[in-house]
């Protein structure tokens, strides 16, 4: 049984209830599962599907069901405590049911880091894995937001024993997809966390080289990424002193894990960057 006396409830005021559509009944009912005396008749009076369909349409239940024993798991349970298969139920659809919304992603990506660049490096992975999503048939809106939120983190945490590690805990705690925490943990060679699903590759894969791409725009002209060769990326590659920042071996590295030709997903990825090219100041227009 679920022990409640690990549950912490946290507390909301009636209108904060309300910011949300989720049944009265539900909410009343997770509320006082929290208490011992609650706890009991959960898994009695609430269906799975009346406790899934309440924490996927407010974000308030997931609250009431969080504290200790969340926050002590490692980030793929609940810990020891969690052993009621409706919480485990409760659990899955916490970790994986969050309404995932680009403007909000983006407005924590700016809440943490106030240098521009680092922002428009972010919608430029973003728009390189939404491409290649579409490409694979897998969610667009999603990949967009695991490759704009992989390096959340570092303005405050550039070290490379923090980067991607306290990132990946800033998206648990506001409970992303564990396919998107996982990404933005495996970017970072460092952490030794196995790129062993195709988001977390496509990730690594589009990072340094979106870095590389944004240099050779912005010395060209125009600043623009318009008319951008494959072979003009290719020569600045093979220099050394351009874009010292960049890691050539990651741009191999990552092409050669997803599978790619490396001309074929500079390609690919220069025309992704177009469909951003005003967001990131690259559209034309020397300034």
């Amino acid at each position: 049984m679920w022990d409640a006396d690990t549950v912490a409830p946290v507390r909301h005021s009636p209108v904060s209830l309300q910011r949300r559509p989720c049944g009265q009944e539900v909410i009343s009912k997770l509320t006082k599962s929290c208490h011992p005396t609650g706890a009991r008749s959960l898994e009695g009076s609430l269906s799975s599907a009346d406790i899934l369909d309440a924490v996927v349409r407010s974000p308030i239940a997931v609250c009431y069901l969080r504290g200790r024993t969340l926050a002590s798991g490692d980030g793929r349970n609940g810990g020891p405590a969690c052993q009621s298969p409706l919480f485990a139920a409760f659990l899955m659809t916490w970790r994986n049911g969050v309404d995932l919304n680009y403007d909000d992603a983006l407005a924590t990506l700016r809440e943490h880091n106030t240098n521009e660049s680092l922002v428009k490096h972010g919608i430029a992975v973003g728009a390189a894995v939404r491409a290649y999503a579409r490409e694979f048939g897998e969610d667009e809106n999603k990949w967009r937001i695991a490759g704009l939120l992989h390096d959340v983190d570092y303005e405050k945490h550039p070290t490379i024993e923090e980067h991607g590690k306290v990132g990946a805990g800033w998206l648990r705690d506001l409970t992303y997809p564990d396919d998107v925490i996982h990404a933005v943990h495996a970017h970072n060679d460092y952490h030794g966390v196995p790129r062993d699903d195709l988001l977390s590759k496509t990730v690594f894969a589009c990072d340094e080289l979106t870095g590389l791409i944004t240099a050779c725009a912005l010395v060209r002209p125009d600043k623009s990424l318009s008319g951008l060769e494959v072979s003009s990326v290719r020569k600045k590659m093979k220099d050394k002193a351009f874009a010292r920042g960049v890691n050539r071996d990651d741009i191999v590295k990552g092409a050669q894990e997803l599978g790619v030709d490396l001309d074929q997903h500079i390609a690919f990825v220069i025309a992704a960057m177009r469909e951003e090219a005003d967001a990131l100041g690259l559209a034309g227009g020397a300034a």
